[in-house]
């Protein structure tokens, strides 16, 4: 049986046996052959109307009979390796209704370092990423029953059965992905490269298209993912609408992007806002890093901060043992922010009984304002001073369409630099009166020391001159307040959006009967940073407040917000169904912008993009 390997994965491809025939190799039909059969033109190019049933048969190799076409499902295996995860998943899609075969991932151990080091990513790729493939190989679904003996073919159309490979592990035939989808860009170039090249020799190994996807385009249809995987579970499902519909707003919010976007079709995406120099989730991470107390942190981050490179050899064979909190292992810091300071998950939040009830801004007045926490009574009944810090909002008064964390972060740093510097004061003030302090016998209080003093009775008390250490009432008080702060923002902004919209239509409309006050009905939060419910409680309460309590918020689960290739295969199959491709000599992107109007044209701007079943470049 012929065979091949391609980075470590054992292919053996063969077609299903006809009719008295055994099964053998059938050539690949060049693509000229398929042109005259695809119903894709290119009059429609670049618009979202759904083209009539492509006819390329299953293994993308040639044709088959819309009767039997129509019977299969959507085929793709899907490749994301933008950042620091390996991610593959195996997708069909059936008229409105998707099922995810096969979704893993596995993330590049980076913790030492505080953030993602391209590198180590790329190793972590490297070795991990053919291991995914592997297995993902054996979750591909069986070909269909044999049809009946077809008649000849017409070797004008190229006619052939659905090609099949034998899984060289459980040695099961498998039915061939119609295309192979991978995120092209942007990210990570080498991380990219990775999965784009392994996607590459896929499908060049199955003889069928490439789709290469925008990461950010995956993220804001992530929603319609949900909807279509929903579907798959009800009666009729693959008639079943597929939602949100555009146009939808989206707030892309991650480690490493900041947008407000208008979607307006599948391609579409345009930028009414963005953050140019730190992202929210990279303000979010730093942030936790300084507020969260030592017993919070990952401990080879803790370690890593502590030590310089000469004292390494001598403190490990002396360090005291880091009191790790249970449950962090494996989350981001900015989870760990959000696990930090609401304990009680949203119920802190939610319920007006709840210590950190949430208020939304009923105006753009009062979302400016300053607020000042007050510290728990020294009783334990009550609250009592003031905290000594306040934090303005990000960007200020400004109405500008942008979001600019930088000032805001460079200002919760100050903060607890100062209050944690104070705290130490006080430790050795107190050591001064008191020899038998447990206070380190060199040198100046450990974050350790100062966090485990912070939390004893004494340590709460206001009658000190410094206001006490910076004890974790005060540093949940901080956290709970930045994420209050930068979440708003996000809010204004898409409320900013939502007003201008509606002046706009009634501008518009101002001569006609309709009733309609904005064409927006759906607000998308996508990204890693949508995974925070505090975040999602925010946006709900303000729209609610400024009178768009009919625009719903759509966020995905939490296993979709982050990066993953279940996205990367529904933005594939959306494109392969409005008939596009990508030829096989594109390279990853680092930079990719998503706004057609933008340096890089948007999701169709960059070279590379090809009309299915022809030679047609975008």
């Amino acid at each position: 049986m012929p065979s091949l390997r391609l980075c470590g994965l054992r292919l053996a491809v063969l077609a299903p046996a006809r009719s008295g025939a055994a099964a053998h190799l059938q050539p690949p039909v060049r693509r000229s052959q398929t042109t005259r059969l695809s119903s894709v033109t290119a009059k429609n190019t670049r618009d979202d109307r759904p083209p009539s049933p492509v006819t390329t048969h299953p293994g993308g190799a040639g044709t088959q009979s819309t009767e039997t076409r129509a019977a299969l499902p959507l085929l793709t295996l899907a490749i994301e390796t933008s950042c620091d995860d390996a991610c593959v998943a195996v997708m069909e899609k059936q008229g409105g209704a998707a099922r995810l075969l096969f979704h893993e991932r596995a993330t590049a151990d980076c913790r030492r370092f505080g953030g993602i080091q391209p590198a180590v990513a790329v190793a972590s790729h490297t070795a991990r990423l053919p291991g995914l493939v592997e297995k993902a190989l054996g979750h591909l679904p069986p070909p269909p029953p044999p049809p009946p003996p077809p008649p000849p073919p017409d070797p004008l159309a190229g006619v052939q059965p659905a090609r099949t490979f034998r899984h060289a592990g459980d040695g099961l035939t498998r039915r061939v992905p119609d295309f192979v989808s991978v995120t092209r860009g942007p990210g990570i170039p080498t991380a990219l490269a990775v999965g784009l090249n392994l996607a590459k020799g896929l499908a060049a190994a199955w003889q069928v298209p490439l789709v290469g996807v925008h990461h950010m385009q995956a993220h804001a249809l992530t929603p319609r993912l949900v909807s279509a995987l929903a579907n798959s579970e009800c009666p009729s499902s693959s008639a079943a609408a597929i939602s949100p519909a555009f146009p939808f707003l989206t707030l892309l919010v991650s480690g490493g992007h900041t947008l407000l976007v208008r979607s307006g079709s599948l391609a579409d995406h345009r930028v009414l806002a963005q953050a140019h120099n730190i992202a929210i989730g990279d303000c979010l991470d730093k942030a936790a890093r300084a507020i969260l107390p030592p017993a919070w942190l990952p401990a080879e981050w803790v370690e890593k901060q502590r030590l310089l490179p000469e004292e390494e050899e001598e403190e490990s064979r002396s360090r005291h043992h880091h009191q790790q909190h249970p449950g962090i292992e494996g989350k981001s810091f900015g989870e760990l922010l959000e696990r930090f300071a609401f304990p009680d998950g949203p119920a802190g939040y939610n319920h007006p009984d709840g210590d950190c009830y949430y208020r939304p801004p009923a105006s753009r007045a009062e979302e400016l304002r300053t607020l000042r926490h007050r510290r728990p009574a020294p009783n334990g009944v009550g609250l009592g001073d003031t905290y000594a810090w306040a934090l303005s909002p990000p960007g200020g008064e400004g109405k500008k369409m942008e979001f600019n964390f930088s000032g805001f972060l460079g200002s919760v740093i100050a903060v607890v630099q100062k209050r944690t510097q104070e705290g130490r004061d006080l430790l050795l003030a107190r050591a001064s009166d008191a020899p038998t302090a447990a206070t380190p016998a060199a040198g100046p209080p450990s974050p350790e020391h100062v966090a485990s003093h912070a939390e004893s009775p004494s340590a709460a008390s206001s009658t000190d001159p410094s206001h006490a250490a910076f004890c974790n009432a005060e540093r949940r008080a901080l956290a709970r307040e930045v994420m209050r702060l930068l979440f708003e923002n996000l809010g204004s902004r898409a409320i900013m959006a939502l007003q201008e919209e509606r002046r706009a239509l009634a501008e518009a409309t101002a001569t006609t009967t309709t009733t309609t006050t904005t064409t927006t009905q759906t607000l998308v939060v996508s990204g890693g940073v949508a995974s925070n419910s505090f975040l999602r409680h925010v946006l709900r309460a303000m729209l609610d407040a400024r009178g768009f309590g009919h625009v719903g918020v759509v966020a995905p689960p939490a296993c979709l917000c982050t990066d993953n290739a279940a996205m990367v295969a529904w933005a594939g199959v959306e494109m392969y169904e409005r008939g596009w491709t990508t030829d096989g000599a594109v390279l990853a992107l680092k930079e990719w912008g998503l706004d057609p109007d933008g340096p890089d044209g948007g999701v169709m701007g960059p070279p590379g993009w090809v009309r299915l079943g022809t030679e047609e470049e975008a």
